[in-house]
């Protein structure tokens, strides 16, 4: 058998973050535009100051980790970059920009002093303008160019938060999910947006005094007074850290360690102390969910026919769903989570009824179904039994268990199912008989002749 580097099925997560679906489109919230933008507009010599006090904090208990000691895993480990605690925080800030500069072609989000992040910035009766500047290179003539953004509106009014009418110039808010209808909450949106929250009307300017709330999502600037006296997840030793602390492990994650944004948004999605209350209640009440954007498909050394016989089964699988009613939705989501097996999925819903096509390099091509329901949310609980989530979804064939979503964060009934009212190529069969030999639990006959393999 030949093997081919070939693209597949399986998709690269890009970004995670809440999601706000509104009538024709959706607007996804990383958390990570937050942190940028408010390393955008942070004077350089307060982002040193920060990088101080992550050293403090982050190096209290290191040599605990380094022997091994049972204590608090961190969500930002360190690990092979534990020098950076030791060394001139000069050395940590020249280390975060060189990763700037490669990413971005520029140190732009870590400003030279005197340069303005923030100009023109005016708030109307509800709507938000202002010119940020770009975290890429710089226009003609070395002048470092803006982005102009728009929002209508970043305040809570009447009582309720929303969000309409966004817009930014750069390519990650247009390229986003432009596709399905779904805008990106960019850091240049995000930086305006700190900025007026924790302005006094200097560079935001305006004709009226604000007398309503500004709508943060996830908020990176003020203290974290309201840290819980027990450990919480980012709490790396009994002790409130700094949210500059968080800053800064953001940005070593990012532009020193290369990490996955998606991977960053998703530790940070686990700290309840960054989020807004109202979204909280967001999340509580269905406004808001938790949702991927993809980067691409996957590619690997496989064979070719195999592939081909994947595709025609994936074709085969929307076609019927499709037939039945459902449509897909315009943000991916996330089975299997926090797993061996987590995969970004296509979801296709038909009312209250909810199909997840699952397409994995790890086994063959799955249905997960769910069924929207009252059960009870837990944001930042497991709440699912840990035995039946961290098992193989082949052990899961045909067995409807409660389990939690991870894009509602809802206990749903969950079924996970082989796509059988399909012709599935001589190809696959094989495969998904190796799958249920190896960890279905049950009748491994009864289930193989049931889904006419």
């Amino acid at each position: 058998m030949i093997k081919k580097s070939i693209q597949t099925q399986e998709i690269i997560p890009r970004y995670y973050g809440a999601v706000f679906e509104r009538g024709n489109n959706a607007l996804f919230i990383p958390p990570t535009s937050f942190v940028f933008g408010e390393v955008l507009r942070t004077d350089p010599k307060k982002l040193r100051e920060y990088v101080i006090e992550w050293q403090k904090y982050k190096s209290k208990h290191q040599g605990d980790y380094t022997r091994g000691q049972p204590v608090h895993r961190p969500l930002f480990p360190i690990d092979d970059y534990e020098d950076l605690l030791y060394c001139n925080p000069n050395i940590v800030v020249e280390a975060i920009q060189e990763g700037l500069l490669k990413k971005y072609k520029s140190k732009n989000m870590w400003l030279s002093d005197n340069e303005k992040a923030i100009i023109n910035g005016h708030l109307g009766n509800t709507t938000l303008t202002a010119d940020i500047k770009t975290r890429y290179h710089g226009g003609k003539k070395n002048k470092k160019p803006y982005w102009k953004i728009s929002m209508d509106s970043p305040l809570v009014l009447n009582g309720s938060y929303r969000f309409n009418a966004e817009s930014c110039q750069c390519d990650d808010h247009f390229w986003g999910g432009v596709k399905k209808g779904v805008k990106v909450l960019c850091t240049h949106l995000a930086a305006g947006m700190n900025q007026l929250y924790d302005d006094d009307l200097n560079i935001i300017k305006s004709e009226k005094v604000i007398d309503r709330d500004v709508w943060l999502p996830f908020n990176f600037i003020d203290k974290y007074g309201s840290f819980d006296e027990q450990l919480t997840p980012y709490m790396e030793i009994n002790e409130a850290p700094e949210r500059s602390s968080l800053i800064i492990d953001v940005m070593i994650a990012s532009f020193v360690k290369n990490e996955n944004s998606f991977y960053i948004n998703k530790r940070l999605a686990q700290i309840p102390e960054i989020y807004n209350p109202e979204l909280i209640s967001g999340i509580e009440n269905g406004d808001f969910s938790f949702g991927v954007l993809h980067q691409k498909k996957k590619n690997i050394k496989t064979n070719p026919d195999y592939e081909n016989a994947i595709r025609y089964l994936r074709r085969e699988m929307e076609l019927k769903l499709k037939k039945q009613g459902y449509t897909e939705n315009r943000v991916n989501v996330l089975e299997f989570d926090n797993t061996r097996w987590e995969t970004v999925c296509p979801e296709w819903t038909n009312g209250k009824h909810i199909i997840r096509t699952v397409f994995s390099n790890k086994f063959p091509p799955l249905y997960t179904v769910r069924k929207v329901g009252d059960g009870d949310v837990n944001i930042f609980q497991p709440m699912y039994d840990m035995s039946y989530h961290m098992s193989h979804p082949f052990s899961k064939l045909d067995n409807i268990q409660a389990d939690k979503d991870d894009k509602t964060r809802r206990l749903t009934s969950t079924k996970v199912s082989i796509p059988s009212e399909i012709n599935i190529p001589d190809i696959i069969k094989s495969e998904y008989k190796e799958q249920i030999e190896a960890f279905y639990p049950g009748n491994k006959r009864q289930i193989i002749n049931k889904s006419g393999l």
